[in-house]
């Protein structure tokens, strides 16, 4: 029999409750559901952890996964190496000697996430707390020892025994300490006044390095208005000759511009350092340097910086600002290396890596157009002979560096609003040492097609760098004070040497003079001012007097009070500070993928060789 339609109605309620139940239940479930899923981008660590079910805490691979919200969470650390600030024994968690003293330290400890450790990292360590537990660590390490009557960091013993102790305790929580580096060791008070001191309202510094500039190419390209903003900078500031330092060695001598000392004091005594646990000479990096960098000594007193290209500067460091360093563009080597997918120490801060990298430019992506603005090349390029042919070759890696290295100082000259800015450029020192034979007058040895070819390059690449120094001096405002310098001089004319100059032939340092150019320029610098001598030692000391901070007493420069106003030096008179600030420990150059390119290059180069620093030691020519 047919059902009657009062059976029927309690059967359709029950379906149209059934299907009411399900949407209310799809409303709920589906926005669980959708909340579950998570990306894992390649440079994390990502971990699932759940304290109801039953879960290794394993880290997931790259890609799409799904974790039920509400029963489980993940958890993520970043892979490569970080680097944590810390200020220790200040405020209510006092640190006391043996003595009754009041201890404090300031510093950075760089660690990276052990994979191995991941799963008791995830449970006693959520990345939140990370920078907080890692400062509870220090404290207790640091009271460890001083209940054993060791002093932390006083000298060399009580700092490795501090590093042994926190490698220790980082090692039992899943994480791998790669050093520590203490800054600064004294009272409460000495720690809380060198962390609080203020730079003049206001007071920038442009610190602008042209490599191997040399008045003797510079003053007819003045005389000749070809340089208009190099001699505006002239006309509202100071001049001098800049005296290098021996070695002339571009590490050496760009890291005593940034620390206003000598290799004997910073570290830094060539392109290569000696790992003693192999014996291997692998490339210089920012870790060897024993005393502190301009960037560095700013990042202690909370002011912001901007660093691109700066010789030995990789790894970079932590910094209030950001940091790019040598190795995004390889210039003096030439080797075209890819930036790929490892973006390990390059930039600080890491993510500033990818912003950056569509900014590279290779070699094979310059155009012929580009070369020929710089020299009169044949219609014709495959009519160059050999020589020539390597010539345009190497000089589209002049370019394509100096293209890099420009457009990222550009586009980063506002972030952060840096106090101190410090951008370099190779290209006049590459250029010169590339074409300087083939400058007027023609030497003996220059063919007249060469000489037809190249005579012009030298002046042309001094004035792209004007060109360049223009968009930089954009980026100023009038309280602005704007340095601009050479780590050392090139001979030109009837000075230049019969030797080949191009580096790698084993006469290139013969090349270079020992005095390159130091132009000032600002609101607190002497209009039109000829101050005779100065020394690449004191810049950095003039730098932080320009800023109104104290200069260490360590330093080995002086202030170039001379270039200065003297209402300047009234209201901010140079201040001298004690105590200086610690010395960083010796360290072990850091290791990277590219160590071997790098120094099979520096050979074929000519750098490395019996004795490469006698060798270089021969610049001292007038």
């Amino acid at each position: 029999m047919p059902m009657s339609d009062s059976r029927k109605r309690p059967v359709r309620r029950r379906w149209r409750h059934r299907w009411i139940g399900a949407g209310v239940a799809a409303v709920l479930l589906v926005p669980w559901f959708m909340a579950g899923w998570e990306s894992v981008p390649t440079d994390r660590y990502v971990v699932r952890v759940s304290r109801w079910l039953a879960l290794d805490p394993v880290p997931m691979d790259a890609g799409w996964h799904w974790t039920p919200p509400l029963l489980a969470s993940t958890r993520s650390y970043p892979r490569g190496v970080e680097v944590h600030r810390f200020v220790i024994g200040t405020g209510e968690s006092r640190l006391i000697s043996e003595s009754g003293a009041a201890l404090a330290l300031s510093g950075r400890v760089r660690y990276r996430v052990d994979e191995s450790g991941l799963a008791v990292l995830s449970w006693r360590v959520p990345p939140e707390r990370t920078g907080a537990w890692l400062d509870a660590s220090l404290r207790d390490a640091v009271r460890q020892l001083l209940a054993a009557g060791q002093v932390p960091a006083a000298d060399a013993n009580g700092e490795a025994l501090l590093v042994a102790e926190v490698g220790r305790r980082l090692a039992a929580a899943g994480l791998s300490l790669v050093n520590l580096d203490i800054e600064s060791v004294g009272g409460p008070h000495e720690i809380v006044a060198t962390a609080g001191a203020r730079s003049i309202p206001g007071a920038r510094v442009l610190l602008i390095g042209w490599d191997g500039a040399d008045w003797n190419i510079l003053e007819p390209l003045l005389a000749a208005g070809s340089m208009p903003h190099l001699q505006g900078l002239l006309a509202r500031g100071a001049r001098a000759r800049l005296k290098t330092i021996t070695p002339v060695l571009s590490p050496v001598v760009w890291t005593s511009v940034a620390t206003g000392t000598g290799p004997d004091k910073h570290g830094i005594v060539d392109f290569l350092a000696v790992d003693r646990t192999t014996g291997e000479r692998v490339p210089v990096t920012s870790n060897l340097r024993q005393t502190p960098a301009l960037w560095t000594l700013l990042d202690r007193h909370g002011l912001n910086v901007g660093v691109v290209a700066w010789w030995a500067t990789w790894p970079a460091e932590a910094v209030h600002g950001y940091m790019v360093t040598d190795r995004i563009a390889y210039q003096l080597f030439g080797m075209g290396e890819r930036l790929g997918d490892d973006a390990e120490g390059k930039t600080w801060p890491r993510e500033l890596y990818e912003e950056i990298a569509p900014l590279v430019r290779r070699p094979e992506s310059i155009p012929d157009e580009l070369v020929r603005a710089f020299a009169e090349l044949p219609e014709d390029l495959g009519a160059l002979s050999q020589e020539d042919g390597a010539l345009f070759r190497e000089f589209k890696t002049v370019l394509a560096a100096t293209e890099t290295y420009d457009a990222i100082a550009l586009q980063l000259a506002r972030r952060n609003d840096p106090v101190l800015r410090c951008v370099y450029y190779q290209a006049g020192d590459t250029a010169a040492h590339l074409f300087m034979k083939y400058r007027p007058p023609r030497m003996d040895s220059v063919s007249e097609v060469s000489f037809h070819i190249w005579n012009g390059t030298v002046d042309a690449v001094y004035r792209d760098l004007d060109r360049r120094l223009g968009r930089l001096l954009e980026t100023v405002d009038d309280r602005t004070s704007v340095i601009l310098l050479s780590d050392h001089g090139f001979r030109t004319g009837d000075n230049r040497p019969v030797g080949e100059s191009r580096i790698g032939s084993g006469q290139a340092a013969e090349w270079h003079r020992k005095y390159g150019v130091l132009v000032m320029s600002g609101p607190f610098a002497r209009a039109s001012a000829e101050i005779g001598d100065a020394s690449v030692l004191d810049i950095a000391p003039t730098v932080l007097a320009l800023l109104g901070l104290p200069v260490p007493a360590g330093m080995d420069g002086r202030v170039l009070e001379e270039a200065l106003t003297p209402e300047f030096l009234r209201a901010h008179p140079v201040r001298r500070q004690e105590p200086a600030g610690r010395a960083r420990a010796a360290s072990e150059p850091i290791r990277s993928h590219a160590d071997a390119a790098i120094v099979q290059r520096l050979r074929a180069l000519g750098y490395i060789g019996a004795d490469p620093v006698s060798r270089l030691e021969q610049d001292q020519v007038t």
